[in-house]
C-alpha cells in the first residue's frame, strides 16, 4: 500500500507542476500541440490499462477514453487544419510528454487491483488538471471563434470523464 502511495504521489506532483505554469500566454498553434499531447498520452495510458487491469470497470473505462480521445483527436486535427493553425511545440507540451512517459514508467510496474487504483486516480486527477487547464489557460487565449467552440465541447466531454472515473475510482 505504501509503495502504491508513493507511486500516485509521484504522478500527481509531475502533472501539477505542469499545470501550475501552464497559466501563461500560449498561442493557437500551442494549443493545437497541447491537445494532441493529452489525447495522445490518454490513448496511450488507456491501451495499457486494457491490458492490465483488473476491474471491468475499468477496462470500460480504458476503453472509452480510447474511443473518445481517438475521436477528440481526430475533431481538433479538423478545426485546425481548416483554421489554417499547424499544431506547435510548447514548453508545456513537452513537458507533459515527459510527464506522460514518466507515469507511463510507473503504473508499468503494477498489476491487479494496485493497477486499477493508481490508474484511475490518474485519470481523476489528469481530468481536474485538464479542466483547469481549460479554463485558466486555453480558452482565455484561444482567439478564433472554431477554437473556442472546440475547447468548449471538450471541455464538457473532460468533464463527463472527471464524473465518471470519481465514480469508478469510488467503487474500488
Amino acid at each position: 500500500m505504501k509503495k502504491i502511495l508513493i507511486t500516485l504521489m509521484g504522478i500527481i506532483i509531475a502533472a501539477a507542476s505542469s499545470f501550475a505554469f501552464a497559466q501563461s500566454a500560449i498561442d493557437e498553434p500551442e494549443i493545437a500541440d497541447i491537445l494532441a499531447t493529452i489525447n495522445k498520452g490518454e490513448i496511450k495510458a488507456a491501451s495499457k490499462a486494457q491490458a492490465k487491469a483488473s476491474n471491468p470497470d475499468v477496462r470500460r473505462f480504458a476503453q472509452l477514453m480510447i474511443t473518445d480521445h481517438q475521436n477528440a483527436n481526430q475533431s481538433a486535427m479538423t478545426v485546425f487544419k481548416a483554421a489554417k493553425i499547424s499544431p506547435q511545440p510548447s514548453r508545456y507540451s513537452k513537458n507533459l510528454k515527459k510527464e506522460n512517459n514518466m507515469a507511463m514508467r510507473k503504473m508499468k510496474k503494477l498489476q491487479g487491483a494496485a493497477f486499477d487504483q493508481t490508474y484511475m486516480d490518474s485519470q481523476v486527477m489528469m481530468h481536474q488538471n485538464v479542466l483547469n487547464l481549460i479554463d485558466s489557460t486555453l480558452l482565455p487565449n484561444a482567439q478564433t471563434p472554431e477554437v473556442k467552440t472546440l475547447l468548449t465541447n471538450m471541455r464538457g466531454i473532460i468533464a463527463g470523464h472527471l464524473q465518471q472515473a470519481q465514480q469508478i475510482r469510488g467503487a474500488l
